[in-house]
């Protein structure tokens, strides 16, 4: 059996009270908390501070069964004046009665922050069962991407925009710099194989861009005849 009471003693003669099932185990833990400055106790933090680790002793005070550990150990905590002990609570297996002090209260914080909470099996199979049969009408489909995009608009604000830019005219020189970029910017040809071009039931429709709106040049029997309407136009623009 490796289970029982131990105590942690300082050359100042208060001491750490506790149980463990493994001492070996719980001992190491209590120099790794200790050794990073993390350990739960303040005062056997201040005092491993003070002495370092060769100044803490732990000893092996009783033998028992698993199920009787809090019982012994409340008895030991118990036969002790608590001022007298490291312990941060005077029932042994909680800390009743016992609060973290402002900064530690920040440290926690901070090193939980940011980090994701995993999720059980079960809290994701509620999520889903939740969801499952749930749809969304087009129009919610449609203001649920766009908040996720961060695009979402209210109605205030487009018509807040609206007023801003109603009357507002481009200067010529921003004209003139709009159509030369698109002069310039290549095109893609339509299935017609020319470019401006477009099939309009029966017929095929020709179209070109100036100061940025669109110009019709009228609707043709062939696609070579609208495209040649469409070069025509340009070649006027040009000259």
């Amino acid at each position: 059996m490796n289970s029982g009471i131990y105590i942690i003693t300082t050359p100042s003669s208060r001491l750490y009270v506790g149980s463990a099932v493994k001492f070996a185990h719980r001992w190491r833990v209590h120099l790794y908390n200790l050794r990073h400055r993390q350990h739960h106790s303040r005062a056997l933090q201040s005092a491993y501070d003070k002495y370092g680790e060769a100044g803490l002793t732990f000893r092996k005070l009783l033998i028992c069964a698993k199920p009787d550990l809090l019982f012994y150990e409340q008895r030991v905590i118990d036969s002790y004046p608590f001022s007298h002990l490291y312990n941060v609570a005077p029932v042994a297996g909680n800390q009743l009665g016992f609060k973290h002090s402002p900064e530690t209260k920040a440290a926690y914080s901070a090193a939980r922050r940011g980090v994701p909470r995993p999720r059980t099996v079960a809290h994701t199979q509620k999520i889903a069962d939740a969801r499952r049969g749930k749809k969304l009408s087009a129009a919610a489909r449609a203001n649920q991407s766009a908040a996720q995009k961060g695009r979402l608009k209210t109605p205030e604000h487009v018509a807040k925009v609206a007023a801003l830019n109603r009357g507002k005219k481009r200067s010529p020189e921003v004209c003139a710099a709009m159509s030369k970029r698109s002069a310039n910017r290549p095109r893609k040809a339509t299935t017609s194989g020319f470019v401006g071009v477009s099939r309009k039931g029966n017929k095929w429709q020709a179209r070109i861009s100036v100061n940025g709106a669109r110009k019709g040049l009228g609707y043709h029997d062939t696609a070579q005849a609208a495209g040649e309407a469409v070069q025509r136009a340009v070649a006027a623009l040009s000259g």
